[in-house]
């Protein structure tokens, strides 16, 4: 799979680079309180020292339109890409390690099925705020540098990837709704399938592991 810059005209499909918030010293101190887990990866919803840098205020009344909000990370080591998500809501994240976002766009689902070929990957700097546009297929981002690791800041509509209500499937895409606002597919041989994600996700699991050997440049 090549990896893309953000600056390639295939980004804006699927993301858009936010400029004008001043993020570095968000991005020093969520580098110390967060972990980096050695295998895996960890996602947290809503981080209270997180919470209170002024960076989240600034989100949630310029970015997000004054709409309550949650920020908290994933953090982890990973290369590969066994399911996907989508929220019907902007996604903002901010990296502080160079990444690689995997996307893709239910525009080219068939029916409540997705297929891995038409995913494309993106090599994401250190220090970049990207906002993932509603709809966009992800999941755990991946590493930018082999065995590096990845952290990345995430801020979403509040109560997003929430405990659900119980409720009686009425409609087709309830069968990928595993949280509040959040659908999901994962490939029927994904290594750990969240609870209640269908196995829709069709083609071969994506594994970057070459491609980050292959490309190596200061990021």
């Amino acid at each position: 799979m090549e990896l893309k810059s953000i600056h390639d005209s295939a980004f804006s499909r699927y993301a858009r680079i936010i400029e004008g918030y001043d993020i570095a010293g968000f991005v020093e101190h969520y580098t110390k309180v967060t972990e980096l887990p050695k295998t895996g990866f960890t996602y947290v919803a809503s981080v209270p020292e997180l919470e209170s840098q002024s960076i989240f205020q600034e989100l949630k009344q310029h970015f997000f339109g004054g709409l309550p909000i949650q920020l908290g990370y994933c953090n982890g080591t990973n290369t590969t890409l066994d399911a996907v998500e989508y929220h019907k809501c902007s996604e903002l994240c901010i990296t502080a390690s160079a990444t690689v976002f995997i996307l893709g766009s239910t525009a080219d689902m068939t029916g409540q099925r997705y297929d891995t070929k038409q995913l494309e990957a993106f090599l994401v700097p250190t220090g970049t705020m990207l906002e993932i546009l509603p709809y966009t297929l992800h999941y755990a981002p991946c590493d930018g540098r082999l065995g590096k690791g990845f952290r990345v800041a995430v801020a979403l509509l509040q109560g997003t990837c929430g405990k659900l209500a119980p409720t009686q499937p009425g409609y087709d895409e309830d069968k990928l709704l595993v949280s509040a606002n959040k659908w999901m597919l994962c490939h029927p041989r994904a290594a750990t399938p969240e609870d209640g994600a269908p196995p829709f996700l069709e083609g071969e699991i994506i594994d970057i592991t070459g491609d980050i050997m292959r490309r190596y440049e200061p990021l």
